[in-house]
């Protein structure tokens, strides 16, 4: 993949009004790009790039007719550390809905010629009180792999905590901090980037963890959550 200008670029940004998606909306107009920014809560900042539509893409789905150079699909929630079987059932489908049915529809009804992932580091590994996270951000994850080799032009990123509410539960080791992920992600685009995990140390961590035997990876798995998380299971 060549390196491209964003400069003049029409870009599609969800999940744009706060945390990350909000980070990137305002590198993107300083880039100069047209920004075409959906989100839930009221417009965040004004930009003569930026049009903003605030609206809930889980209740509503509009037609888009606009040609997007580039669609960023920052879509995720967690419910938080909780084990499988505590959960309501409306949590788990609502939680399919957003971090996998979402991205199925803006590859199927709006046109691009770059799509972009913003995933998670949990797309790697399953975690105790993630179950349903970490499986719909590796169903991402293999979607994206599927894609690039039918051809399409897609870009993925597996960022750890992120400084938003997202995993207020997991303490602050190697926090990081949304502008610079923002930043980083305009890079990958414009250096052509297939894959980016931040931080870097995790992508090898990651393939070390899949050759080893399953019982050690449970036992790895069970020291994580004693170091990272803050809060216990109720089940526990």
């Amino acid at each position: 993949m060549g390196k491209i200008n964003l400069e003049g670029k029409t870009v599609c940004v969800t999940g744009g009004s706060r945390g990350l998606g909000l980070e990137i909306t305002k590198e993107l107009a300083k880039k100069g790009c047209y920004v075409h920014v959906f989100g839930r809560s009221p417009q965040p900042f004004s930009h003569k790039n930026v049009k903003y539509y605030q609206m809930d893409l889980l209740k509503e789905r509009p037609a888009i007719a606009i040609p997007f150079d580039i669609v960023i699909s920052n879509l995720g929630t967690s419910v938080g550390n909780k084990g499988f079987d505590e959960m309501e059932y409306k949590e788990v489908t609502d939680m399919l809905k957003l971090n996998v049915e979402l991205h199925l529809w803006l590859l199927k009804n709006i046109s691009y010629k770059k799509f972009v992932f913003v995933n998670s580091i949990l797309s790697q590994q399953g975690l105790p009180g993630y179950s349903m996270y970490c499986a719909s951000k590796s169903f991402i994850h293999t979607l994206n792999q599927s894609l690039r080799r039918e051809g399409k032009d897609t870009i993925i990123i597996y960022p750890y905590k992120i400084n938003t509410s997202l995993f207020s539960e997991i303490k602050d080791i190697w926090t990081l901090d949304a502008n610079y992920v923002a930043q980083r992600l305009l890079r990958d685009i414009e250096n052509g980037t297939r894959e980016d995990f931040i931080l870097w140390i995790f992508k090898p961590i990651t393939l070390l963890s899949k050759m080893i035997p399953m019982f050690l990876q449970d036992i790895l798995s069970r020291f994580l959550e004693r170091v990272f998380y803050i809060t216990k299971r109720k089940s526990e």
